[in-house]
């Protein structure tokens, strides 16, 4: 079972049966352990439901080489991107 927030974030149950932010237990499962608080996701598309691992890209809140801006609120913001594809 799936639930989508008013802000557009989804939210499954883990294995433990606890609700959890989807696009952090994708990645989480991808990666084989916890992301830390330093460790952001990113959607390639700027959609929030949409969390297929090949959209997902993980970032670092406070490692800054380049400034973004948010699509969806404006917000600016310091971001390092690496991209898991191989």
């Amino acid at each position: 079972t799936k639930l989508q927030d008013k802000n557009g974030y989804v939210r499954c149950y883990n294995a433990e049966g606890k609700l959890v932010l989807e696009h952090r237990h994708v990645m989480e499962q991808h990666l084989g352990r916890p992301l830390n608080e330093e460790e952001v996701i990113i959607w390639r598309d700027n959609n929030r439901s949409n969390n297929d691992l090949s959209n997902l890209l993980l970032g670092f809140k406070k490692i800054a080489l380049e400034q973004i801006q948010c699509n969806n609120c404006g917000t600016v913001g310091d971001l390092k991107v690496i991209s898991l594809e191989s």
